[in-house]
């Protein structure tokens, strides 16, 4: 009988050590989706400002130089372009990238707050309806 007290014992330790090896993967993860969302957005807005390249291309050149679950996010925003603005496109583009990233609802809600910023203003930073 203890014997079988201790091997249950054993693989609630290892049941749990898994679970949370699981969850800090998933931590770690998302600090680096993080970080490689705010380094993209610098080189967009760089892109931006320094060239004349439309949005859609920019995108697509973020897409192949980090072809990544980041990096989609901004596929899925050229993709969607076609057919809608440049904030709806990214909006919708965020809603598919908190099904296949690590980031928190709280994440993508920032996020698509700068879908509003997209296509409203131009390199100066006016507004294009002034």
């Amino acid at each position: 009988m203890i014997f079988i007290k201790y091997i249950l014992i054993f693989f609630i330790v290892l049941i749990s050590t898994y679970i949370g090896k699981i969850y800090g993967n998933r931590y770690a993860n998302r600090v680096e989706e993080l970080e490689q969302i705010k380094n993209i957005l610098n080189i967009l807005k760089a892109k931006i400002k320094f060239t004349a390249i439309p949005l859609p291309e920019i995108f697509s050149q973020i897409y192949k130089e980090n072809e990544n679950n980041i990096g989609r996010i901004f596929e899925d925003t050229n993709k969607y372009m076609k057919k809608l603005t440049a904030k709806d496109a990214w909006e919708k583009a965020m809603e598919g990238a908190f099904l296949r990233t690590n980031l928190k609802g709280e994440d993508v809600t920032a996020l698509k707050s700068l879908g509003k910023m997209l296509g409203n203003t131009d390199v100066d930073r006016t507004s294009k309806s002034d």
